[in-house]
């Protein structure tokens, strides 16, 4: 199919460079994007200790931002900060590195935002990893086209897997205007995990509901990944704790929470969970 127009939208990438397969997939997703979708703009936010991404961005016709620093990698600060200081146009995309949509998903959905939905998710919560040479055939070529839905085969410790099958995740698209009346990211979520869930709900609870498009799964490229036991899941189960807090909140408490800059990274931390929320969080 033919580029989709997507002039009134901007993307924004958080990137870190922990590994050389993030790199290699990064570079697939700015090539599939610069293929795909026409008069997108591209904002690549790169943070750590060694920046590597800069002349990949441009070759792509990508915008580049980088920090470097050995601070923790912090997702939802990075998506406030390209989603609603550094774009302007209507719509925004939070868009994970390791991820493709398909481009007949990503028409449907701006479809979905210019009639006036405000939260809307370019596929129907399937989320697909490809690994070995499944991975290996889209980053020699991004061309999804190749990979219909109806022939995709998941099957538990293949090449082809099912991550999810109601993700809330990878990527979320966003009117501008309602994301940031609703508050934006929450910045105390850190590491990884829940913070997409808990984004989903807190739209809801302003009239903005989870529009999907089906049909159409998400693409994910394979990466090595932590141990359950890291930091990082470690980060994952303190997310959890502060999701089922926020989700205890009516409108008029996430109102006032708003209004006071509780959802920024500068804002007070939230309590220690209590022994009974630790352990709900480990049992579930």
């Amino acid at each position: 199919m033919p580029p989709v127009d997507a002039a009134d939208l901007t993307i924004v990438i958080p990137f870190r460079h922990d590994r050389p397969e993030r790199l290699e997939n990064l570079a697939t997703l700015l090539s599939h994007l610069a293929r795909t979708l026409a008069g997108a703009e591209v904002i690549v936010l790169e943070h750590g200790p060694r920046l590597s991404a800069a002349a990949l961005a441009a070759r792509h016709g990508a915008i580049w931002h980088g920090t470097e620093s050995a601070e923790p990698f912090h997702r939802t600060a990075m998506l406030n900060r390209g989603m609603i200081a550094l774009s302007a146009r209507p719509f925004a995309a939070s868009w994970d590195t390791d991820t493709l949509a398909y481009p007949q998903a990503m028409a449907a959905a701006l479809a979905l935002l210019r009639e006036g939905r405000a939260y809307v998710l370019p596929f129907d919560g399937r989320f697909v990893n490809l690994a070995g040479a499944a991975r290996a055939a889209l980053l020699a070529e991004p061309d999804l086209s190749r990979l219909p839905p109806d022939r995709l085969r998941p099957r538990p410790r293949s090449e082809v897997t099912l991550m999810a099958r109601d993700s809330v995740g990878g990527v979320v698209m966003v009117a501008r205007a309602a994301f940031a009346g609703a508050g934006g990211y929450h910045e105390q979520f850190r590491a990884w995990g829940f913070e997409d869930a808990e984004l989903a709900a807190r739209m809801a609870a302003f009239g903005h509901p989870v529009q999907r498009v089906p049909g159409w799964p998400l693409i994910h490229l394979d990466h090595p990944r932590g141990h359950r036991g890291s930091g990082w899941y470690a980060g994952s189960r303190a997310n959890k704790v502060l999701a089922a807090r926020m989700a205890r909140l009516d409108r008029p408490a996430l109102e006032r929470l708003i209004a006071a800059g509780g959802l920024r990274a500068d804002a007070p931390a939230p309590a220690p969970p209590t022994w009974r929320e630790w352990l709900h969080a480990l049992l579930t």
